[in-house]
Parts: structure tokens; C-alpha cells; sequence
């Protein structure tokens, strides 16, 4: 009897998928970006989806319970029988005895996937219980063409919960009847296992009904939806809908790479010797000059200022043909968006290298959000001033193809604060 509803399903199925087609796609999003309509809408999919699995779950489990039932009973007819058989022995008595071990197998690995399935329905139906709270009243702050669409959402999603809780009392009802059985075994009687089935048969009439409604409030909850949808897709509406973005951070820090390139003074050496120079005959100083121009990992903190005009506000009426001609007094102020917010302001940036803070720098950095990874996270290109307070060169007197000073046998290094100009490109978020 429970397989009656099916019919229910192939009806709820193609209208979940175009929901799914027509709402998830351009749902999907980064919560810092989904405005009312678009959550309702996504938690309404939700809950009808929910709904068809609650339902599938609970005519499976319905379906076992009822096989637990008859197994438990063949069990119990078996047993009783190989116990009468058992005096006179023979081979009746063993037949008797192996029927009522793979009987007792079989009933166990039935109760077992009962029992799993039962839990696993009234799992589901316990979130159906949750009511989100998007459906429980029309979206915040939607406009007067969508309230009484976003209105009828929340009245079905109600619906569809009153219909949860009464699914889930019918399942555990049924799987009661099962649990009287399994405790009054040793005194079952054929009258009583009849009353058992019969018991069985109304709480499965009562099942179907109430996954029936079941699947009807997911139906409705579906359609009510996809009325919703499509009114948001009219252009005028939707313009008025599109969420403001939040203009880029202004503190904020970034983590990337930094180029430095050196201004004047002598040049850095990693490490330098005194050898025969084969040219004039004598000595001269041969040094390894350490690179300037490699990126380095560096750390940044900054402050900026948006520069683009996607902060300024403006006001409009949808049913006009253009945004300047008319402006309603009541209407709230709609942010106009702009692709890329961009920001601009200081940075002051620590560079990490073999020395764990090779460079300490400062500038001017331009920012701009991308959304990739995380809301509100953005690129930042940098360009400054560094110190670098620990730079390696010659010593004095020495310099890089020329003789050493007279007497000196080894090359003598001093530290000194190199500065110049460093790129950077980091990510913030």
C-alpha cells in the first residue's frame, strides 16, 4: 500500500528540477552577498527537496517494518514447530531446526534495515521540523509587487512542517507495532499476530496519507517559489533588488611578493675573495653581488580609500523608463554597482628573505575586489619606498675588479641601510 504515493513523486520531480535550474544557479554565492529574495528562494529549494526525501525514506522504512513484521512471525511459527519436532527427531526435526535459524538470519538482517531506515526518515523529518528562518514570514524589505508572492512562500513552508510532524508521528506509530511484537514474541498466538497485522495495515493507511499531504506542501512549496523566481527576473524589479556591494576594505592586510630595486650606494655582496688577477699580474677583489630584483615574501597592513563610484547612491522608479525621471519619496536608496571596487590609500609592508626581515617598506597601494575565494577579499599593487637595515658590502678601501688596499690579505664586509624602490602584489581577505 505504501507505493501508492509514488505517483506523487514523478509529478514533484521535474518541478524540483527546474526549480533547481532556475533558482540554485544564480543563488550560489557568498553569503555576505545573498540579499532576501535570493535566500528565501534557496531555502525554500531546500525544504522541498527535504520533504521528497523525507517521504522516500519513510515508505522504504514502512515498506521494511512490514517485512519485519511477517519475519518476525514465520520466526516464531518456525521455532515453535522444531520445538514440537525436537522429541521425536529424525529428519523432520532437523529440517524444522535449519528453517528456523535462516529464519531467525533473515529477520534480524530485516529489523536491522528497518530500524536504519526509521532513523535515517526521522532524521530528515526532524530538519523538516527546523523551520529556516527565511520561510518563516515574507522576505525583509521586499518590494510591495513581491510581498504577496514572498507571503505565500512562508504560508506554504508552514504547511508543508504541519505536514512533517504528522508524517513522522504515522512512521513511528507504525514502527511500534513492530516494537509490541518483538516484546509479546513468547506469547504470540496466531489472534494476536493476526490483530498485529491488522494494526499494521491502519498505521500504513495513516502513513500513506500523511506523505501524501507530505508531498503535496512540497509541491506547492516548489511552485510558490518558482512564481517568486521568475517575478524577481523582470529587469526593472530585479535592478531594485541587486544587493549594494560593500566598498573595499579600508584596514585590511595582505600577504604576496615584493621587488626591490636598489638606489645608489655600494652594492650588496653575499661574499667576496682576494685573487691573481691574470691580466695586470697582481691582486684584485672578486665579489658574488646578491641579487635585488627577486621576489620575497611579504606581510602588508593598509588603509584605503574607495575611488571608484560604487558608493553613490541613487533612487529610481522601476515602472519609468529611465532612473532620472522620477523619484518616489518612500523608496529606499538602491546603490548603483560597478564591476571591481577599487580603493586607494597607504601601506606599510615588512619583506621576509634570508635574513627572516630583509626590508622594511612604506607607499601608495590600489586595491580591488575580486570575490574569489571569500567575500569582500581583493588584489592590492603597491609601489614604495624600503630600507633594507642590514645590507652587506665591501668595506672601506675595497671595491669590486680593483686591487685589495695595500697589506690587506683577507676582504673585510661592514652593514649598512640600503633603500630604493619596491613593487609589490599581494592578496587580501
Amino acid at each position: 500500500m505504501v507505493w501508492l504515493v509514488l505517483g506523487r513523486y514523478k509529478a514533484l520531480r521535474p518541478s524540483l528540477l527546474v526549480f533547481l535550474l532556475g533558482t540554485w544557479l544564480p543563488v550560489t554565492r557568498s553569503a555576505a552577498q545573498v540579499f532576501p529574495i535570493e535566500e528565501q528562494l534557496l531555502a525554500a529549494q531546500r525544504y522541498a527537496v527535504g520533504a521528497e526525501r523525507a517521504a522516500r525514506l519513510s515508505e522504504r522504512a514502512a515498506q521494511k517494518i512490514a517485512d519485519a513484521v511477517r519475519a518476525e512471525r514465520r520466526t516464531v511459527w518456525l521455532e515453535r514447530t522444531a520445538e514440537e519436532l525436537r522429541a521425536r527427531g529424525g529428519r523432520e526435526y532437523l529440517a524444522a531446526r535449519r528453517g528456523a535459524e535462516l529464519a531467525r538470519r533473515e529477520r534480524t538482517a530485516v529489523v536491522t534495515e528497518a530500524r536504519a531506515l526509521t532513523r535515517a526518515a526521522v532524521e530528515t523529518f526532524d530538519r523538516l521540523l527546523e523551520t529556516p528562518a527565511a520561510l518563516e514570514r515574507a522576505a525583509r524589505g521586499v518590494p510591495e509587487e513581491l510581498l504577496s508572492l514572498s507571503e505565500r512562500v512562508a504560508e506554504t513552508a508552514a504547511r508543508l512542517r504541519a505536514a512533517a510532524v504528522a508524517g513522522r508521528d504515522a512512521l513511528l506509530d507504525l514502527q511500534a507495532v513492530h516494537t509490541r511484537l518483538e516484546l509479546s514474541r513468547a506469547q504470540l498466538t496466531e489472534a494476536r499476530a493476526r490483530r498485529y497485522e491488522e494494526s499494521l495495515v491502519r498505521k500504513q493507511a495513516t502513513l500513506i496519507d500523511s506523505l501524501d499531504r507530505l508531498v503535496q506542501a512540497g509541491e506547492a512549496l516548489t511552485l510558490a517559489a518558482e512564481d517568486l523566481e521568475r517575478a524577481t527576473k523582470v529587469p526593472q524589479l530585479r535592478e531594485r533588488l541587486e544587493p549594494s556591494r560593500p566598498p573595499a576594505r579600508r584596514w585590511g592586510g595582505g600577504l604576496g611578493f615584493a621587488f626591490n630595486v636598489d638606489i645608489g650606494g655600494k652594492e650588496r655582496v653575499d661574499t667576496a675573495r682576494i685573487v691573481e688577477d691574470a691580466k695586470s699580474g697582481g691582486q684584485v677583489v672578486r665579489v658574488d653581488r646578491a641579487p635585488t630584483n627577486i621576489p620575497r615574501a611579504l606581510a602588508e597592513v593598509h588603509y584605503l580609500f574607495p575611488i571608484n563610484p560604487s558608493a553613490k547612491l541613487v533612487k529610481g522608479d522601476p515602472h519609468k523608463g529611465t532612473r532620472s525621471d522620477s523619484v518616489r519619496q518612500n523608496e529606499e536608496p538602491v546603490r548603483a554597482r560597478f564591476p571591481g571596487d577599487l580603493a586607494v590609500g597607504p601601506f606599510l609592508g615588512v619583506q621576509f628573505g634570508d635574513d627572516f626581515v630583509d626590508a622594511v617598506g612604506a607607499g601608495l597601494m590600489l586595491g580591488w575586489r575580486v570575490d574569489a575565494l571569500f567575500p569582500r577579499d581583493q588584489l592590492q599593487l603597491g609601489v614604495g619606498y624600503f630600507a633594507d637595515p642590514n645590507t652587506r658590502v665591501l668595506g672601506d678601501g675595497f671595491a669590486a675588479n680593483h686591487p685589495p688596499p695595500a697589506g690587506e690579505t683577507q676582504v673585510r664586509y661592514k652593514e649598512v641601510t640600503k633603500s630604493g624602490v619596491m613593487v609589490l602584489i599581494t592578496y587580501g581577505f
